[in-house]
């Protein structure tokens, strides 16, 4: 099982994850698939302005609530958050929230080709003539 990522933003350090309830609840609340979401989010790092408001402020609010926080502790942070440092300065955030979200597990440490992997391979080299 995933687990909920430190993200240092305007609000904070804070756990975030979007589990399936809460990519559910995002696509619900801004009224389009989480691809679309994410779509929007990320062309806006491009330079793009695609990006709905319920886009942001839910995209962050929900991941709160998936790292741990309560829902009225995630409403309040990221309302509190939005005042102070608006809504421009959290579009990376939410594009981050959404990436480690959708985004599989990592294994970083091991390198190494799974074994049926490296079986494989060795199969299909023909030998040395």
């Amino acid at each position: 099982m995933r687990e909920p990522q430190m993200i240092n933003w305007a609000g904070g350090e804070n756990p975030f994850l979007l589990r399936i309830g809460e990519m559910l609840a995002l696509e619900k609340a801004c009224g389009t698939g989480i691809g679309a979401i994410f779509g929007r989010v990320s062309l806006s790092l491009a330079g793009g302005s695609q990006w709905h408001v319920a886009d942001i402020t839910e995209t962050l609010r929900l991941g709160l609530i998936g790292g741990g926080a309560s829902r009225e502790d995630a409403q309040r942070l990221v309302a509190t958050t939005v005042d102070r440092a608006g809504l421009m300065d959290l579009v990376p955030v939410a594009a981050t929230v959404l990436l480690i979200s959708l985004q599989g597990e990592s294994d970083d440490q091991d390198d190494d080709p799974p074994p049926a992997a490296d079986d494989q391979k060795k199969k299909e080299t023909p030998p040395p003539a």
